[in-house]
């Protein structure tokens, strides 16, 4: 079930931003988890695609394609590992695919493959690298699960993909990641955090807690979003905290360490942090 851009703005409205936000973010949460990609697939319009490639850019003169600023963290992370070897990189869900682009353009010695079901962001793709003939990257227009490997991999990305898909979607395509890795590979994951004061998700005592101390000492009175952001949220039907995607991958061989996008003075604030990288290396045997 999608709620309408004018139904939540009607919410909003009725309630107030802060209200309606609020509400809104409670009633989704309560049928989010028996959603799958296919159910929400009408917010994907191109509206969305154009307003992703409006999102800022990160500031680094070295990259030839730009990327958005959510991107930053995974990048920087299989940039430093690239540099110290050369390795087999497959980017789950690359979209335009300028984060494998701009890779295989660094490091000609490494070798990438970007996957995509969107058969118009594979083109782009195929036609960027065509263009600027770089000959270590190749796209495939598939699902993760149908993907044949080219191999086993080092280094497998998901940039801000897990949070569109349903935990049995999610199974298929682990089940394939386990069978492509090598003994020493990492899943690198850059994905919201169901803990976030943005988000609420999920909750724990420290959420509640720096919530009561916003709310009873500082007099906040809660986000607000708008009717678009409300909207566009459907999409995010299966976000996790760390906790929780720890706990998924391990189903899988995988343990993990996390990265927060905006740390805190407080540590432990960290973990209401708004996104996070979590790479993910499989348990020793």
């Amino acid at each position: 079930m999608i709620v309408s851009e004018l139904q939540i703005q009607s919410l909003i409205d009725k309630l107030g931003a802060v209200k309606a936000t609020s509400v809104f973010t409670d009633f989704f949460n309560s049928y989010r988890t028996s959603l799958s990609s296919y159910d929400v697939r009408e917010v994907y319009s191109r509206e969305y695609y154009e307003n992703l490639a409006a999102l800022p850019t990160i500031n680094d003169d070295s990259l030839v394609f730009p990327m958005n600023i959510y991107s930053e963290y995974s990048y920087r992370y299989v940039v430093k590992s690239l540099e110290k070897e050369a390795a087999n990189v497959i980017d789950i869900g690359c979209g335009h695919a300028h984060f494998l682009l701009n890779l295989a353009l660094r490091f000609p010695e490494s070798n990438f493959v970007g996957i995509d079901i969107s058969e118009e962001s594979i083109r782009a793709a195929q036609e960027k690298a065509k263009n600027y003939n770089i000959g270590n990257v190749i796209f495939k227009c598939c699902s993760a699960d149908e993907f044949i490997d080219f191999g086993l991999a080092d280094i497998i990305v998901f940039n801000d993909v897990t949070e569109h898909l349903a935990d049995s979607e999610l199974d298929k395509i682990f089940l394939c990641v386990a069978t492509w890795c090598k003994d020493d590979a990492v899943v690198v994951i850059h994905t919201p955090n169901a803990l976030a004061l943005c988000n609420g998700y999920e909750t724990s005592l420290i959420r509640q807690c720096y919530l009561w101390y916003l709310s009873c000492i500082k007099g906040w009175s809660g986000f607000s979003k708008s009717a678009k952001q409300l909207y566009y949220e459907q999409m995010h039907i299966n976000v996790k905290s760390y906790k929780s995607l720890a706990a998924f991958l391990s189903k899988y061989g995988f343990e993990c360490r996390v990265q927060y996008d905006s740390p805190q003075k407080v540590r432990l604030l960290d973990w209401l942090s708004p996104n996070m990288l979590v790479v993910a290396s499989r348990i020793p045997k």
